[in-house]
Formats: structure tokens, sequence, C-alpha cells
């Protein structure tokens, strides 16, 4: 069982071309935590998440979003996962889908965005252990 997450990063590709636009960095928020955590530890589906001070480092494919619109996107999320009652921390990979949107930030800029949310997310793989 995991009980902290720690270091996420996420690729973030076009679904349809499946073109890399980019590698973002990113604080969780307590209830997103929660949520990822539920899911690795439970299978328990995620019903949304909530990405703070992202900082992103776009591709030439990368098309800024556009202030309150939602853009289909497949990902990669990366982190380390802290076990229960012990000082390590395993690195964990899920792959899916999701749909973002940008809730604040300067939009129209490329590495940058204060907040987004994420929903309509399908986790298609999970890896223990990447490098």
């Amino acid at each position: 069982m995991f009980t902290q997450i720690s270091n996420p990063t996420a690729l973030i590709y076009d679904p349809k071309t499946g073109e890399l636009l980019g590698k973002a960095t990113f604080q969780l928020t307590n209830e997103t935590e929660k949520n990822i955590l539920d899911f690795v530890n439970n299978g328990a589906p995620i019903p949304a998440l909530t990405m703070l001070d992202i900082k992103f480092d776009p591709t030439p494919a990368y098309v800024p979003p556009k202030a309150l619109q939602s853009y289909p996107r497949k990902g990669v999320f990366k982190a380390l996962f802290k076990m229960c009652g012990s000082y390590m921390s395993l690195p964990i990979e899920l792959d899916g889908t999701f749909t973002t949107q940008m809730r604040s930030g300067a939009f129209g800029t490329q590495d940058f965005v204060s907040s987004a949310d994420f929903k309509d997310i399908h986790v298609d793989s999970m890896k223990q252990g990447y490098m």
C-alpha cells in the first residue's frame, strides 16, 4: 500500500496522431493525490484531478490552450509512490487518456499554467519500477 506521491511528471501526447506535445512537471492538490492513491492501492476510478503550478516544456507540435476550452489528450503520468511504513518509494507509471482544461494561468503561453483540471480519466496501464 502507498501513502504519498512525490516528483510527479507527465508526458503529454496528441491522442489522434500520437505525437509528443511536451513534458509537464507540477504539484498535486491533496484531493488529487488521494484520488491517484485510491486508484493505485484499490483500483478505484479516478473521478478528476487538479494539477497546480504546471511547468511545461513543449515540443514544436504543441499549440497553446485557449481559455475555458477542453482538450482530449493522451498521457504518461510518472511519480514516486512512498510505501506504507517505509522510507522507500517505488516509481509508478500510469498510461491513459483524459480531457484537460486550463483553469487559470497565462493562456496562449507555452511554459506555465497555474492550474488545470483533468476529467474523463481512463487508465490503460500501470507499470511499477519504470526507469
